[in-house]
């Protein structure tokens, strides 16, 4: 049997050479080094030699799902190649199996697991279908079904997969057009929702205080209550603090390096540590046993992904007016609204450019100012609860005040 491998690995010779496969299915080598399938076939007691085509431009894969298409045509009392003079197209499902295997290269595992779940699921509906006779129709129905379901951006998602495999197909050869380009506009577009954020101070304040007496009142457990604390000062995506490690805070330069591989662009990234945060993270530090600045309830795992937001809930704000991601909104807005600059801000919150030149010259050139954006706003945080408490204070008393008037 043949395989990947083994074809790179022949050499030419002096004269030419064939190398069997299966089922007639051979791999002829010849003396300048060129590489052909060749299927051998029988018609009418006539043996019959066929060239299917050259190596690698036409897979392993794709050449015995030729010669098993032939050889049951054959198999039924046709010659498939005299008859037709056309070559045998490949399915649409071996073409997006082949696609897919280049477009993961490299990739993440979620992402490769939710582009393999799309194929599985959807693409896989296809399967059979010769490229060159999936119809426009066939795609519009697949579409429709989806967002029939609700899943408008699954939807789009398929959609732009199957262009991908059609113009896969295209450079091969194997079909003149994509079926699917005729349906643009068929799926509308999603209006995006941003996660909802505070952008009012004394709304800012109130939240700060009831974060500040639920953990007083011993209502949440010491990872949750610091991750509460954390995030407004932060403004970091609630994964990254989740997923925090000790050894990635420097105490030398008050600096938290977020590695990589946890950042959504694939870059690391650096957040200041203000005084107010600093203090936060050396006694979440005190109290963690293991390796995660916030352990889960199992101190060798992180803090649960709906941990912060159900949290968030039970204080009595809904996600349509705060989340955990939308601190990072409300740091954006207010710091903006105050007239500091967009590019620090933008910086801080992670949101580079993709040169890899520019990111490095921006981080060396605004790791200073950072630092005191950082202090700045963690400033702010404080002051924003302070006029909520004195604006308690104030009600307080004047209730007081009423109630023992004559």
């Amino acid at each position: 049997m043949l395989t990947d491998t083994r074809i790179r690995a022949l050499r030419a010779r002096e004269k030419r050479y064939r190398i069997t496969d299966a089922d007639g299915l051979m791999l002829e080598v010849r003396p300048n080094g060129k590489k052909t399938f060749v299927l051998r076939y029988q018609v009418n007691k006539r043996r019959r030699d066929k060239l299917l085509g050259h190596y690698p431009r036409m897979s392993l894969r794709e050449a015995r799902q030729l010669a098993n298409a032939a050889l049951l045509a054959i198999a039924a009392g046709e010659d498939p190649f005299i008859a037709t003079r056309k070559r045998i197209k490949p399915a649409f499902d071996v073409i997006a199996g082949e696609m897919l295997a280049e477009k993961l290269v490299g990739k993440s595992p979620s992402y490769r697991k939710k582009l393999r779940i799309l194929h599985n699921k959807y693409l896989m509906t296809l399967s059979g279908q010769v490229i060159d006779q999936v119809s426009p129709d066939q795609i519009r129905s697949l579409l429709l079904s989806i967002t029939a379901d609700g899943k408008t951006e699954t939807a789009q998602r398929v959609q732009r997969l199957i262009g991908e495999v059609f113009r896969f197909a295209m450079l091969r050869g194997l079909c003149r057009e994509d079926p699917s380009a005729i349906l643009k506009g068929l799926i509308v577009r999603n209006r995006v929702k941003h996660y909802a954020h505070i952008d009012r101070p004394e709304l800012l304040g109130r939240l700060l205080c009831d974060i500040d007496a639920a953990i007083a009142a011993g209502v949440f457990s010491f990872s949750v209550g610091f991750a509460l604390q954390l995030l407004p000062h932060l403004f970091v995506r609630p994964s990254n603090l989740r997923l925090a490690m000790l050894d990635e805070f420097d105490f030398v330069e008050n600096l938290w390096r977020i590695p990589a591989e946890r950042m959504k662009m694939r870059r690391p990234h650096v957040v200041p540590l203000s005084r107010q945060a600093l203090a936060l993270v050396l006694e979440a530090k005190r109290l963690a046993r293991c390796g995660f600045l916030l352990p889960g309830q199992r101190c060798r795992r992180p803090l649960s992904p709906q941990s912060i937001n159900q949290a968030i809930k039970r204080l009595g704000y809904g996600p349509d007016v705060i989340t955990p991601h939308g601190f990072r909104g409300t740091a954006s807005s207010m710091l903006n609204e105050l007239g500091y600059d967009a590019r620090v801000i933008e910086k801080q919150l992670a949101h580079e450019p993709r040169s890899q030149m520019v990111a490095a010259y921006n981080h060396a050139q605004y790791i200073d100012k950072r630092r005191e954006l950082m202090q700045i706003w963690s400033d702010l945080l404080d002051d924003c609860r302070q006029r909520r408490v004195r604006h308690s204070r104030r009600h307080d008393n004047m209730g007081v005040f009423e109630r023992g008037a004559p």
